[in-house]
């Protein structure tokens, strides 16, 4: 059995590059193969490995020394892994045509560079100023034996699911749910960017009808036969059918593929092509043609063309030379994450002392809540005799307002008596005769 150390950056989520090479490593060890996965940073996934009997290292001092074959992914993990093992060959796999680390190292053993899409191989023919015609393309696959057919779809879509990492408030989620519900959909989400990652997607996409997906994730959706419209940060795609899949598998139904602004007329599109019998003829496509077991082959069949090629000898200063070269163009990037880092930890110091008054201010509302919730209650007292003062004073002034209307009517029936009126009510005996005379005496 020959051994083989297949590198990769991370191995603690599940991104589609972790899970590729979780698939890649079971499939060689069945078909006996000795896989061993070299990684900095692991997690979950690489227990998982480990005990299905895959070794995980973290240090290139434990990579096997056998090795004859490096199945490289990411720029300086393959050569690390290649200094490492002297004697091994080594072939790069480029899966990103953006990012720093999938640029292709130009290294004596190094002997072949694969793309998993056409953006890809572009971007190693770029780096290498070969003809695009050197770099292989081996597509990305979908183990069947997990992602079994779903029951056939109903032939209107009822249930959405928008399958990604990238799918959050922030970025095109909401675009997506306008559309779902345009369409009369109930949408789902499945990814980091929602904290809601599931480890069985193969079980979840069985319940959906139409999942809206880019790359690995759009390749598991048409495994199991749903509906499955692209879509990404970078835009939307089209719906996949039998006439296109072809040109999108050879963009890895990717970045490159999404090539409509991210609108909801644009998805409803997708979504309105939807057909049911014709969606399920797409899925047994995709399963013809994404077969892990297939891609296993044709990797086995490159692993065994590469180990039949001549190979420079062991040259030192070349290789050492190749190394440097490597390291220098590590140096941006590094200084880059020395840059961020400095800029963290100011943050961190800024955010500590923002902490520290933010803890002042609010001991303060606290005491000055306190205190306000004292003068309240005192106000309300205040507010309560002050009520009671004014009912006695309207009271008072009821009184008085009376005794002045009693006062008044008292006035205004008295008359100053004078001549023989007068005299007549001076003596008492006289005075009913006054009263029918209509005198009424002081």
């Amino acid at each position: 059995m020959s051994s083989i150390v297949l590198t990769n950056w991370m191995l603690g989520g599940r991104s589609g590059m972790e899970l590729y090479i979780r698939d890649l490593a079971l499939g060689l060890k069945e078909r006996g193969w000795e896989p061993t996965i070299f990684s900095l940073k692991t997690g979950p996934l690489a227990e998982e490995l480990r005990e299905a009997g895959v070794p995980v290292v973290t240090r290139s001092e434990d990579l096997p020394r056998d090795a004859v074959l490096i199945h490289g992914h990411h720029n300086f993990m393959t050569v690390m892994a290649l200094l490492a093992c002297r004697k091994a060959r080594g072939l790069f796999v480029c899966h990103a045509s953006l990012f720093w680390q999938e640029e292709a190292p130009v290294f004596p053993r190094v002997l072949t560079y694969v793309g998993v899409d056409d953006l890809c191989r572009e971007r190693v023919a770029g780096d290498l100023q070969c003809p695009l015609e050197e770099v292989r393309f081996i597509g990305n696959s979908v183990d069947l034996a997990r992602f079994t057919p779903r029951p056939p779809l109903p032939p209107a879509p009822k249930r959405a699911l928008l399958f990604s990492n990238y799918a959050a408030e922030h970025t095109f989620l909401p675009v997506v749910r306008e559309a779902c519900r345009q369409a009369g959909l109930e949408l789902d989400v499945i990814g980091s960017g929602v904290l809601h990652q599931v480890d069985d997607p193969e079980r979840v996409l069985k319940e959906y009808d139409i999942v809206f997906a880019k790359a690995r994730c759009a390749m598991e959706s048409l495994a199991t036969g749903c509906a499955t419209v692209l879509c990404g940060v970078e835009g939307v795609g089209p719906l996949v059918t039998t006439e296109n899949f072809d040109r999108l598998r050879r963009d890895n139904f990717g970045r490159r593929c999404l090539s409509l602004p991210m609108t909801v007329e644009c998805l409803l599109t997708g979504i309105r092509q939807y057909d049911a019998a014709a969606c399920e003829g797409t899925g047994r496509y995709a399963r013809q043609e994404l077969n892990l077991e297939h891609v296993i082959g044709q990797w086995i069949d490159l692993y065994e063309e590469v180990l039949a090629s001549p190979c420079p000898a062991g040259d030192v200063e070349s290789e050492c030379r190749a190394a440097a070269v490597m390291i220098e163009k590590l140096s941006p990037p590094l200084f880059r994450t020395f840059e961020l880092e400095s800029a963290r930890d100011y943050l961190q110091h800024e955010m500590g002392k923002l902490t520290e008054a933010k803890a002042g201010l609010e001991t303060e509302l606290a005491r000055a809540v306190a205190s306000s919730t004292a003068n309240e209650h005192s106000v309300a007292e205040l507010r309560g005799k002050l009520k009671g003062v004014q009912q006695e004073s309207q009271r008072h002034r009821a009184e008085r307002d009376r005794m002045r209307e009693k006062a008044r009517d008292k006035a205004a029936g008295t008359v100053a008596l004078k001549g023989p009126l007068a005299w007549l009510w001076r003596h008492r005996m006289l005075r009913p005769i006054a009263r029918l005379l209509g005198v009424r005496g002081r």
